[in-house]
């Protein structure tokens, strides 16, 4: 099979790794694949390969049976021989990039994400649990320690990418570069409350009275912003409400109510209804507005952004490179791995 990289390396955030039981805990019938690493024997399970197909078909991915067991099969000797060399990922490491995902998505919504919303925004945009994402962070994670380990000269090699090359992959791809409509939102937010229901309805209520107040000219929007809104992640309280730019990408993150509703205004008009997302609920006003239109090389990628669009291909192209030389030595290495196991695949037993 071509496809001999492992998945958790080359697809961040797709498909988690799946450890599946020791071979003592699964009767024979069940199991598709063994995997014999020194003195250890782990095996996949049918319900196993079963779960993981599933994953592949949520990504669109046409892999068969064959294949995806095939790459579930490299990532445990993979993993099995790491395991043996003692390298191992704490539940700290794996937190602390949970943690900072978190971080931006707080930046990217403008407010606070609780626990619960972050596993509902994951689920969202990923397709996988919480528990599932960490086990993919720890897996790569120690799948690139071993591979620092074994080619440290290998993973330590830098790229570039020349000015032509920039230009170049501008010029075939110049459709894809293009600034989508988008509107600059402040609001009056407050946080949903969890499990309570009685709590979030009085917040609806007081931002509907605040609401009417603001279309009545009784008190201006800022001033509600500072006696009314709730903190959040953006710090919006301390800049007359400003959570930043939106766009129709944002949907799956604020939910349509609010992008909707977002997108429907013009600069400095207040949507005339309070608006709920997965955040809480929220009074919006437009500050400002952009049309979709073409970037060229020195143009930023966003209203917001100080990386221009050059140097945005310049970084892709470079990390483009080293992903094509990872492969490469991941490929290899899990050629020697495998050759040196002993593995057992059901499935392509005769």
């Amino acid at each position: 099979m071509k496809k001999r990289v492992l998945t958790a390396l080359v697809a961040l955030l797709i498909t988690p790794a799946v450890f599946a039981a020791p071979t003592s805990l699964s009767s024979s019938r069940d199991v598709v694949a063994s995997v014999r690493v020194g003195n250890k024997t782990e095996t996949i399970t049918r319900a196993t390969l079963d779960e993981r197909v599933q994953q592949y078909r949520a990504t669109g991915s046409s892999a068969s049976e064959e294949e995806i067991l095939e790459i579930m099969i490299n990532d445990k000797v993979f993993l099995m021989n790491a395991a043996q060399e003692g390298i191992t990922v704490s539940d700290e490491q794996v937190n602390a990039q949970i943690a900072e995902a978190k971080a931006a998505l707080e930046r990217q919504a403008g407010t606070m994400v609780t626990d619960s919303q972050l596993e509902t925004l994951v689920q969202r945009q990923y397709g996988m649990t919480l528990d599932q994402l960490k086990e993919s962070i720890r897996s790569q994670a120690i799948l690139g320690e071993y591979l620092r380990k074994k080619k440290p000269e290998e993973m330590s090699k830098t790229f570039t990418a020349t000015n032509d090359e920039v230009e170049a992959f501008y010029k075939r791809n110049k459709q894809q570069f293009v600034t989508p409509d988008a509107v600059r939102i402040a609001h009056v937010f407050k946080a949903e409350v969890e499990n309570n229901a009685k709590a979030n309805q009085d917040n609806q209520k007081k931002l509907n009275d605040v609401l009417n107040n603001i279309l009545k000219n009784k008190i201006t929007f800022e001033k509600a912003v500072q006696d009314y809104s709730d903190q959040d992640a953006a710090n919006s309280r301390a800049n007359g409400g400003n959570i930043g730019w939106v766009g129709w990408s944002y949907a799956d993150m604020m939910g349509d109510e609010f992008i909707n509703a977002a997108m429907s205004l013009k600069a400095g008009d207040v949507y005339k209804s309070v608006v709920h997302s997965p955040l809480g609920y929220h009074i919006i006003k437009a500050i400002s507005t952009q049309e979709q239109h073409f970037l060229t090389l020195d143009d930023y990628t966003s209203p917001e952004s100080t990386t221009t669009v050059r140097e945005y291909i310049r970084a892709n192209l470079v990390n483009q490179k080293q992903q094509e030389h990872f492969v490469t030595i991941t490929n290899a290495l899990v050629d020697d791995l495998v050759s040196k196991a002993r593995i057992t695949n059901n499935l392509t037993k005769k």
